[in-house]
C-alpha cells in the first residue's frame, strides 16, 4: 500500500487583456503523457487525481463496498469485464486479505449485504439471476456456499440481472433489485425461496429497508423516482419523485430523512420519508450551472447523521455535505483517484473507505506484465489456431476493457483546514484557468467562447478501435513504436499522407475504453453512470458474455448522457447539421435484391456496388436494401437529419460505398448552396472481420477504410466549400491493440486549408476526444456538453492564421482493397465464431492476437507476452 501525499499545482499566468498570451506553467504541462507527474497523475481526459489517503490496488471496476457489522471488514465487489472478484479488506491494518475470482459467466455485480450478526455475506450475480451466499467466518473471510436462485426454472430464458441488496433488521427478509425485470425479489434467507416479486419503476439499482423493517426503498435507475413497497404486504404503496438516475440511497439514524444520490442530475435528493416527497436537494457540481457529468453515484452518512459524502465519480472526489433538517451545504472536497464509485464510513466518524473504478489509469498495454495471483488462470488453447484464449495463463491484460485496475483509498477524515487544502487540489485538479482554455496563437481560426471563426462547417468523421502505433507507429518523427504497427504506410497511405500535410498528433487519447462508451463520448463528451457500469457486463469474455443486452447507442433512454449530444447542441444553435451512420439503425423488410446500375437512382435505401459475401454483385449490377424503417435512437432531434440511404454498421459493405453514397449528398449541396454546417460521418470498416473465410483480410478493410477517407477529403477539397470547412478525424476508442504510450492512445486528424503545412507538424499537447468536440463547438458556437469539453483545451495549436487552399489529391491504394481471407488464414476458425452483426459484439483479446500474427507472423511474439515458441499456425483449418 502506497502513500500518495497531496501535491500542489500552482498555475503562473502572465496574460493581458487582449495580447498574445504567454504559456503559464499549466499550459507547458499540458505536453506532459498520461501518468504519474510532478504534482500529481494526469489522466487520459487530461484532469489530474491527487488522491487523498492511502491506496490499495483492487480489481477490475469495484463499484460497491459495504462495512461489516463490527466494522473490521470491508467487503468490496470488483465488476469488470475482465474477472470479477469479491475482495476482503482488513480495516485495522487496511490489508487485503481474500480475494474470489468469478470468470465469465459468472458474475458479482454491485449488490452488497452482511446479515446483522455478520455471520453471512450475499453478493448479487447480475446475469446468473442468482444470489451468492457465503458464511463468514471470524477471521472475516468468505467460505461460499449454495447459491439462491431468482428463477422458478433456472433453465428459462428469462434475465433479472440482479443489483442492489438490503436485508431486513431480522435478516430474515433480503430484498433484491432486479434491473431487467423492473421488480424486487423478497427473499426468505432460511429457505431461500422467492417469496414475492412486487413491480417497481424502470431499472431499479438498490434496494434499502427502513430502520423498523417496515419499508424498503427502491431507487429507480431508468426513472427519476424512488419506490416505496409496504414489507408487510410486499406491494408498491407509492413513488417519490427524485432526480435523474437515482442509485445510492441512505437514511437519517431516525428514519426520517431519506438521502438519494441522483447521478444523471449532479444532485442529492433530500426525501422527507413521512411526506413521502422530496423536501431538498444539494447539487455536487463543481460550480453553479456547470455542465452535468459530476455523476454522484455513492454515499455514506457520519453515525450522528451530521455529515453526509458523496462521490462523485465524475469529478474523482468526494462531497462532504453539512446536514441540517431538510438543507444540507457542501462544506469542501477530497481528491480521490479515478472513477471513484462508492464510499463507507467508520462508526467513530474518523475514517473513509473510498473504491475507485479505474484508480490510477491504464497505461501502455505493449508490455507490462502482472504478477497477479486473480489473473491466474487455466491456459484453454484454441484446437485450430493454436493460441490461447481470452482465458489466457499468459500474465498479461492488454485490453483496454479490462486492463485498468481499481484502487481503494483510506482516508482520514479532515478537519477544517486541511478539508479547505483538499478542495483547494480537487479544484486544480478538474479545471483550468481562462488563460489556459482562452490561449491563441494571433489571427488564429478557432475563436474563443463567443466569437466567430472563417471556417463554417465541420464534418466530423468517426472510425472504429485502432490505437496510435498500430497506425502511425511508423512516423518517425512523432512518437511511435514501430514495432507495434500493423497497418503502416504501404497499408494506409492517405492517413499518412494526411498527417504529414495537416498534422501529426501523437498524444491523443479517447476518453472510452470500448465502442458503448465510445460512440457516447465522440458525440456527447461523456458517458453516464448506466453505460460506464453497464457495458463491461456486455462486453465479458466468453460465449455467454455476463447475459446484459446491448443499449449503449441510444436504445433506451437510460443510456443517454445527461448534457445531450452534439446534435442536440446544433439544434439549439439553430444551425444545419446531417447525421450519416451514428446512433441509428436502418432496417428494411424486404430481402436486398440486384438492380442494374443505371437504375441505382431508383433505389430508396443504400446501395452496395461491392457487397462482401459469398456471392459477389455480378458486373454492371448494384445491390438494393429497398425501402429502410430507421431506427431514430437518440429522439426527435435526428428525425429528417439523417440520410436514409446511407448505411450504418455492417462490415460487409464497403467504406467506399458509404462515402459514395456521402458524396451523392454533398454534391446535392454544393449546387444548391446549402452544405449543413455539421456533419458527422461513421465509417467504421477499420473495424476488420477478423480472418473469417471468405471475408475482406484485415488489411483489406483497413484499405478500404484508408481510401473512403481520401476520398472524403480529396471530394471537400476540390470543392467551393473547402475555404470554409474542417474535417476532423477520430477512433471512437482505441481498444483493439497496442501502444507503448499508453491504450488510450488513439490517431486523430484535422485536416483543413488553416492546418495545411509545407513541413511535417507534430503537436504533443495532451488532447482527447472532448478537446476534438470543443473545437468543433467553438467554431460553429455550439454549447459544451459536459464538464470534459467545457475544461477541454481546444486544438488551436493545430491551425494557422492563413489558409493553404491547394486540395488534396487521394493517394492510390498500395494494398487491395478486395483481398479476401483465405480457408486456412490465421485463427480463421476462431474467427468464423464471432459475431461480427455490430460493432463489439466478439472478445477483443482474442481479435487482438488474431489480427497481430496474421499480419506480423506467428514468429512474432504478441506485445507482453513470454513466448518460449511460435504460435501454433491454422493448418489445421482446411
Amino acid at each position: 500500500m502506497v502513500t500518495i501525499p497531496v501535491l500542489l499545482i500552482i498555475a503562473v499566468s502572465t496574460s493581458v487583456a487582449g495580447a498574445c498570451i504567454v504559456p503559464s506553467r499549466e499550459s507547458l504541462f499540458l505536453v506532459a503523457h498520461p501518468g504519474p507527474q510532478t504534482g500529481g497523475t494526469r489522466l487520459v481526459d487530461t484532469w489530474t487525481i491527487t488522491p487523498a489517503g492511502s491506496q490499495l490496488t483492487l480489481g477490475d471496476l469495484p463499484l460497491n463496498s459495504v462495512l461489516s457489522p463490527d466494522g473490521r471488514h470491508l467487503l468490496i465487489s470488483n465488476g469488470g469485464a475482465g474477472i470479477q472478484s469479491l475482495q476482503v479488506v482488513s480495516t485495522n491494518d487496511h490489508k487485503l486479505i481474500q480475494t474470489i475470482p468469478y470468470t465469465s459467466p459468472h458474475s458479482v455485480f454491485v449488490g452488497l449485504a452482511y446479515s446483522p450478526d455478520g455471520r453471512t455475506a450475499y453478493a448479487a450475480g447480475g446475469g446468473e439471476n442468482i444470489i451468492h451466499t457465503y458464511a463468514v467466518s471470524a477471521d472475516g473471510l468468505l467460505h461460499e456456499g449454495d447459491a439462491i436462485s431468482l428463477l422458478a426454472d433456472p433453465s428459462s430464458h428469462q434475465n433479472l440481472f440482479p443489483t442492489g441488496l438490503s436485508l431486513s433488521p431480522d435478516g430474515k427478509r433480503l430484498y433484491v433489485a432486479n434491473n431487467l425485470s423492473d421488480n424486487m425479489d423478497v427473499v426468505d434467507t432460511g429457505s431461500k425461496t422467492v417469496l414475492a416479486s412486487p413491480q417497481v419503476g424502470a431499472f431499479p439499482y438498490i434496494t434499502l429497508v427502513s430502520k423498523d423493517g417496515k419499508v424498503v426503498y427502491v431507487s429507480n435507475w431508468g426513472e427519476a423516482t424512488i419506490s416505496v413497497i409496504d414489507a408487510a404486504t410486499n406491494t408498491e404503496t407509492g413513488s417519490i419523485a427524485v432526480g435523474q438516475h437515482p442509485t445510492a440511497m441512505t437514511l437519517s439514524p431516525d428514519n426520517r430523512y431519506l438521502y438519494v444520490t441522483d447521478a444523471n442530475s449532479d444532485a442529492v435528493s433530500i426525501v422527507d420519508t413521512q411526506a413521502r416527497r422530496e423536501v431538498g436537494r444539494v447539487s455536487v457540481a463543481p460550480r453553479p450551472h456547470a455542465q452535468l457529468s459530476s455523476s454522484p453515484q455513492g454515499l455514506a452518512l457520519s453515525a450522528n447523521g451530521k455529515t453526509l459524502y458523496v462521490v462523485d465519480a465524475g469529478n474523482n472526489e468526494v462531497v462532504v455535505i453539512n446536514l441540517q433538517g431538510n438543507k444540507g451545504q457542501v462544506l469542501g472536497r477530497i481528491p480521490t483517484a479515478w472513477y471513484p464509485t462508492s464510499v463507507n464510513v467508520d462508526a467513530a466518524n474518523a475514517t473513509l473507505y473510498v473504491t475507485n473504478g479505474k484508480g490510477m489509469g491504464a497505461g501502455p498495454n505493449d508490455k507490462r506484465l502482472y504478477a497477479d495471483p486473480i489473473r491466474a488462470r487455466p491456459p484453454i488453447v484454441d484446437a485450430v489456431s493454436g493460441f490461447n484464449n481470452q482465458y489466457c495463463n499468459c500474465a498479461f491484460d492488454g485490453f483496454t476493457g479490462s486492463m485498468i485496475r481499481g484502487t481503494l483509498s483510506t482516508i482520514e477524515v479532515p478537519g477544517a483546514q486541511r478539508l479547505k487544502l483538499y478542495t483547494d487540489q480537487v479544484a486544480r485538479n478538474d479545471g483550468k484557468s481562462d488563460a489556459v482554455l482562452n490561449e491563441r496563437s494571433p489571427g488564429n481560426p478557432i475563436p474563443r467562447p463567443g466569437g466567430t471563426s472563417p471556417i463554417k462547417h465541420v464534418i466530423y468523421v468517426v472510425r472504429e478501435n485502432r490505437t496510435y502505433d498500430q497506425v502511425l507507429g511508423d512516423e518517425r518523427s512523432a512518437n511511435g513504436d514501430a514495432r507495434l504497427v500493423l497497418f503502416p504506410r504501404r497499408n494506409t497511405p492517405n492517413g499518412h499522407a494526411l498527417a504529414e500535410r495537416f498534422g501529426l498528433f501523437d498524444n491523443f487519447y479517447a476518453d472510452a475504453e470500448v465502442s458503448a462508451d465510445g460512440h457516447n463520448w465522440i458525440n456527447s463528451a461523456n458517458a453516464n453512470d448506466y453505460i460506464e457500469k453497464m457495458w463491461p457486463q456486455n462486453y465479458s469474455a466468453g460465449p455467454a458474455g455476463r447475459r446484459r443486452p446491448a443499449d449503449f447507442s441510444g436504445e433506451s433512454e437510460i443510456g443517454l448522457s445527461p448534457g445531450g449530444y452534439i446534435w442536440d447542441a446544433a439544434a439549439e444553435a439553430h444551425i444545419t447539421y446531417r447525421d450519416y451512420g451514428e446512433f441509428y439503425q436502418l432496417r428494411s423488410s424486404e430481402p436486398p435484391h440486384l438492380l442494374p446500375a443505371a437504375q441505382e437512382p431508383s433505389c430508396p435505401g443504400p446501395v452496395a456496388h461491392t457487397y462482401i459475401s459469398e456471392q459477389p454483385i455480378p458486373r454492371g449490377q448494384v445491390l438494393c436494401f429497398g425501402p429502410m424503417q430507421v431506427t431514430d435512437h437518440v429522439r426527435s432531434r435526428l428525425a429528417n437529419h439523417y440520410d436514409p440511404r446511407y448505411r450504418s454498421f455492417d462490415l460487409d459493405y464497403m467504406d467506399a460505398d458509404r462515402v459514395r453514397e456521402w458524396r451523392r449528398e454533398f454534391m446535392q449541396f454544393v449546387a444548391h448552396n446549402n452544405l449543413p454546417q455539421l456533419e458527422i460521418v461513421w465509417l467504421p470498416n477499420d473495424h476488420t472481420q477478423g480472418t473469417r473465410t471468405g471475408k475482406l483480410t484485415p488489411q483489406a478493410m483497413v484499405a478500404d477504410n484508408d481510401s473512403a477517407l481520401g476520398q472524403l477529403v480529396d471530394t471537400v477539397s476540390h470543392s467551393k466549400y473547402w475555404a470554409s470547412t474542417a474535417i476532423f478525424v477520430t477512433e471512437d476508442d482505441s481498444q483493439n491493440g497496442p501502444d507503448h504510450v499508453d491504450a488510450h492512445r488513439t490517431e486523430s486528424l484535422v485536416i483543413s486549408p488553416y492546418t495545411s503545412r509545407q513541413q511535417v507538424h507534430v503537436d504533443h499537447t495532451l488532447y482527447d476526444t472532448a478537446a476534438m468536440l470543443r473545437t468543433i463547438e467553438l467554431i460553429l458556437g455550439l454549447r459544451a456538453l459536459s464538464q470534459y469539453d467545457a475544461n477541454a483545451v481546444p486544438m488551436w495549436r493545430a491551425f494557422t492564421s492563413y489558409a493553404n487552399l491547394t486540395p488534396y489529391t487521394l493517394r492510390a491504394e498500395n494494398l487491395s482493397t478486395s483481398a479476401r481471407n483465405a480457408h486456412n488464414a490465421y485463427g480463421a476458425a476462431t474467427s468464423a465464431g464471432m459475431d461480427f452483426s455490430a460493432e463489439d459484439r466478439i472478445s477483443w483479446d482474442q481479435l487482438n492476437r488474431i489480427l497481430w500474427y496474421a499480419i506480423k507472423g506467428t514468429h512474432v511474439p504478441y506485445p507482453g507476452i513470454k513466448q518460449s515458441s511460435t504460435a501454433s499456425h491454422d493448418d489445421d483449418d482446411g
